[in-house]
């Protein structure tokens, strides 16, 4: 899982027209985000609920469900 996902943060940056980034340093940013993320949900003073299903796929009603 982690190649896949590694090839295609590659294969995006080579579409915009970026440099490729190390691996080790693609996993350093994601670390940095996954912490801001945790940070900033720790702050909220509410949350939507989240429905797991949909968290990796949109599909052709995605923007009804809130």
């Amino acid at each position: 899982m982690a190649l896949e996902f590694l090839g295609n943060w590659h294969q995006t940056q080579e579409q915009r027209g970026q440099q490729g980034t190390d691996p080790l340093s693609v996993l350093r940013q994601l670390a940095l985000r996954k912490d801001y993320l945790v940070d900033q949900l720790g702050r909220a003073r509410s949350c939507r609920p989240v429905n797991i299903l949909s968290i990796t796929a949109v599909d052709s009603n995605a923007f009804d469900r809130i």
